[in-house]
């Protein structure tokens, strides 16, 4: 066989190269392995095949990468075929232990061969092989975001929750504080102790810095999960005819029942969100244009509240609906929710569609704890959509933009640069 003349395609659904990448023949093996070396010409080519197989694998089902093997065959003109219509997604998660699919909406097939780029050497199981040495791994890289938060106590005290060790934190008024095994923070009370006039009521903040994210449950069994550089201020516990919060830029909340006492979260000043018991993400950053508020299960009223605003507006929300509050106006715009994209940080992924570059990078700014520096006044309007586990380091996640050829990026210190290509 003369593989001389083999593009990426043609690696990709060559059932010896596939055995060789799948390390299940060691004639394969050895054979691949030789004849690379005897050929650096073909490495870009070797690159990208790895890539497509990886699209073309469904955890570790035979039948479904067959289906997919047989769907890439018939696009093999890749230059002039449109794959948008190809649903190659998703690795094999359990032994990769990552998960990576990306796909531009341009609708330009030469641009999706590259779009898993990890770098040559990062393929299954993780191991990391050197071909003829032509393969480098990025020297300047900064890793993922991670369970990381301050603590301030109503005394003043704070507590930094990433170096704190587990057990009780402080104790007030009888509440106890505490920080578990798994890296969140409870707050209980003695059920005989919570009717008490006698407690008192505390204000204590979590804050995450960028790069950071943290879950609390409150007293009254309220579970909250904080996004990177956010906040909430809440109570050590709920007295009276509702239970009030308030945060900063993005939170998921579980709410425990109690028709008696709603829960409110106020948002910035700017929205209120008004509940019995439900799931709900709010997205309130101050750098964006507005407020959004996904409802997963159960319902809530959410109002606009900015002192700037002359008429204020209210709306209740339906599971599967999303709010937008437009921040100038007060205006509130009700539309069908992506919840899948709206809680992805939640499930420790980043999930964007039809996305431009401009949102994206503030969602990587915020994880990677990083500054973003655009070098052109004109970057790409090109779009993106897809799916990356926010456990990658910085480096892997720009590859991937970077493959669509419309954008590069170099990092200094914690700062990225970016400029068209």
């Amino acid at each position: 066989m003369n593989y001389n003349s083999y593009k990426a395609e043609d690696f990709a659904v060559d059932e010896s190269f596939i055995s060789y990448y799948h390390q299940s023949s060691q004639e394969h093996v050895a054979f691949w392995e030789s004849w690379i070396v005897e050929h650096p010409e073909k490495v870009n080519e070797i690159k990208q095949a790895f890539k497509l197989i990886e699209l073309l694998t469904w955890h570790g089902s035979e039948i479904k990468f067959q289906r997919n093997l047989e769907k890439l065959k018939t696009h093999i003109g890749f230059e002039d075929t449109s794959l948008s219509q190809v649903q190659l997604t998703q690795s094999i998660e359990k032994k990769l232990n990552w998960t990576v699919s990306w796909f531009s909406m341009t609708g330009v097939a030469a641009t999706i061969i590259i779009l898993l780029g990890i770098g040559f050497g990062i393929y299954r199981y993780q191991h990391t092989r050197e071909i003829n040495n032509t393969i480098s791994v990025q020297a300047v890289d900064i890793a993922p975001g991670g369970n990381k938060a301050t603590l301030t106590l109503a005394d003043g005290r704070k507590i930094n929750l990433n170096e704190a060790v587990n057990g009780t934190l402080a104790e007030q008024a009888g509440i106890k504080i505490t920080k578990t095994e798994d890296g969140m923070l409870v707050y209980s009370v003695n059920k005989q102790d919570v009717n008490n006039a006698q407690l008192t009521v505390e204000h204590n903040i979590i804050q995450t810095p960028k790069g950071g994210q943290y879950q609390v449950n409150l007293s009254d069994g309220t579970k909250v999960w904080l996004n990177a550089a956010s906040s909430i201020r809440y109570p050590n516990l709920f007295k009276g005819k509702e239970r009030k919060v308030e945060i900063t830029g993005e939170a998921y909340f579980e709410v425990a029942k109690n028709a008696k006492m709603p829960f409110k979260v106020l948002v910035n000043n700017q929205s209120e969100v008004v509940v019995l018991g439900t799931h709900f993400n709010i997205n309130g950053y101050l750098d964006e244009e507005t407020v959004r508020t996904t409802l997963i299960e159960g319902s809530v009223r959410v109002s606009s509240l900015s002192p700037t605003i002359k008429s204020h507006q209210t709306t209740i929300l339906k599971p599967g609906q999303q709010s937008q509050i437009n921040k100038v106006s007060g205006d509130i715009n009700v539309a069908p929710a992506d919840i899948e994209e709206a809680v992805a940080w939640k499930n420790g992924d980043f999930i964007f569609k039809k996305q431009p570059l401009t949102q994206i990078l503030k969602a990587i700014s915020r994880w990677y704890s990083v500054e973003i520096e655009y070098e052109t006044n004109q970057l790409s309007q090109q779009t993106f959509s897809g799916v990356i586990s926010r456990s990658k380091n910085l480096s892997a996640v720009l590859e991937i933009l970077e493959s669509t050829d419309q954008i590069s990026f170099k990092i200094e210190g914690n700062k990225i640069k970016v400029k068209n290509k």
